[in-house]
């Protein structure tokens, strides 16, 4: 007979009929899957009267007691003859805890595998494009192409789709075969009198709408000549430049205008974007980015296999792509603690007030004016770094005019942009283009040089 040992432990039995039951309950390779050993009681244990214990509990003394207590903490054996053995561990307990172990997992199972079935089902998480910024952002695969001059260029004849991850837009781009956006002119190249050519980043391209939605599309219907739009997403001020002096001897333009964010091209200057299979994508990140079935997943640590599985979790699973970002992030956060980034001062701007210079004096050599362009504020920061940059400009001679209130109310930008994405909406655009016309046209006028 087997029954509860003394001490809360597990089973005691007597004789030989109870050692058979407990073999053939725990077969050897079982005690070894639950962790337990059988052990024999050796001669000074046997002498502390352990082996005087009545394990049916009928007469057993304190001191009996006390020694199974020291020498078996959790007590499951069989007594036979003068011998006591006791399996070390406690097989109901095990068994207890392996049952709501497995649960437990089975339960989490089913809850990960019904929200991944919902996420697919209403398509959030989706693969595709609209992957974070650093890891191409909206644009579509093979819509640049590496350059040696600037680093990557857009793709000559390039047909594709532009979608935010924020389903906010699905805008088609073309490129013509010159690398720049394709998009239908209403007004002609004149011979005798040259038109604008737009220098600038995602904002001039028109990242989230259509090429005749453009400012560069709006401005060329205001004015009536002929906008060329040579804006790549991405560009700081020194890849702009770049492009401004492979644009002049093609197009002869008599107004070039250049459009960025101060507080973003600081950054640029610093660490600017590169190509990488077929997407650009930020320099820091370049090295933990992996290509999965067409898009480019993070690997969300460094370490060599842990990391690399991540960015496979998330090329296959809509869940992982939602919760692992997040979980990285916030174990950066809490690990790292990032230091606060401090105010960006004169000299950090220098270098993109340098590129504007230059490109103003490009521009005048070639016989066209000069107009810098700096997009609408989004916080103190960028409205800090834009103050700085215009102290600079006017003492460098670079003429230069803010979206913001110089081209439209400061308090209208809420509704001209994207509110996740950003970027200018198609009304944004409209109204840009309407209102840098009048900028425009009298720099027209002037005459060459």
């Amino acid at each position: 007979m087997l029954r509860r040992g003394v001490g809360g432990g597990g089973l005691l039995g007597r004789g030989p009929a109870a050692a058979q039951c407990l073999v053939e309950l725990y077969q050897p390779d079982q005690m070894v899957a639950d962790g337990l050993r059988l052990v024999e009681l050796g001669r000074e244990e046997r002498a502390l009267g352990v082996e005087h214990l009545d394990v049916d509990g009928d007469a057993a003394g304190e001191r009996s007691k006390e020694s199974l207590k020291i020498f078996l903490p959790e007590p499951c054996g069989l007594l036979t003859g003068s011998n006591l053995f006791y399996l070390q561990g406690d097989p109901l307990r095990s068994a207890v805890m392996r049952k709501k172990l497995a649960l437990s997992a089975a339960s989490v199972l089913i809850g990960l595998v019904l929200a991944e079935i919902a996420l697919r089902l209403l398509g959030i998480g989706a693969a595709g494009r609209g992957s974070p910024w650093f890891a191409g952002g909206n644009h579509p695969r093979f819509l640049f192409q590496p350059d040696a001059a600037s680093g990557y260029a857009l793709r000559p004849g390039f047909r594709g789709e532009e979608i935010a991850g924020s389903r906010e837009f699905a805008a088609p781009v073309a490129i013509d075969g010159q690398g720049l956006r394709l998009q239908p002119h209403t007004a002609p190249l004149s011979p005798g009198y040259p038109g604008v050519l737009m220098i600038g980043d995602s904002m001039t391209f028109g990242e989230g709408v259509p090429a005749e939605a453009t400012f560069s599309a709006v401005l060329e219907k205001a004015l009536g000549v002929r906008v060329d739009n040579a804006g790549v997403p991405g560009y700081s001020s020194a890849q702009m430049l770049g492009r401004l002096r492979r644009c002049l001897p093609i197009f002869h333009p008599r107004v070039v205008v250049m459009t960025l964010s101060p507080t973003w091209d600081l950054d640029r200057c610093a660490l600017p974007f590169v190509y990488k299979d077929g997407y650009i994508v930020a320099r820091e990140y370049a090295d933990r980015l992996v290509l999965i079935h067409g898009n480019l997943y993070l690997r969300e640590t460094r370490l060599p296999v842990l990391g690399t599985l991540t960015a496979h979790a998330e090329g296959c699973s809509n869940l992982a792509r939602l919760a692992l970002p997040t979980l990285a992030g916030a174990a950066r956060t809490a690990l790292l603690h990032p230091p606060e980034e401090k105010p960006s001062t004169a000299a950090d701007l220098e270098p993109t007030a340098r590129n504007l210079a230059q490109a103003r004096e490009l521009a005048s050599r070639s016989g066209a004016a000069f107009l810098a362009v700096m997009i609408d504020d989004r916080g103190a920061d960028y409205r800090h770094d834009r103050h700085l940059l215009q102290a600079r400009l006017r003492e460098l001679g670079v003429p230069w005019v803010a979206a913001d209130n110089q081209l439209v109310p400061r308090g209208r930008w809420k509704q001209l942009r994207y509110p996740v994405d950003t970027h200018w909406n198609a009304e944004g655009h409209r109204e840009v283009g309407a209102a840098l016309a009048s900028w425009i046209r009298p720099l027209l006028a002037k005459a060459p040089g």
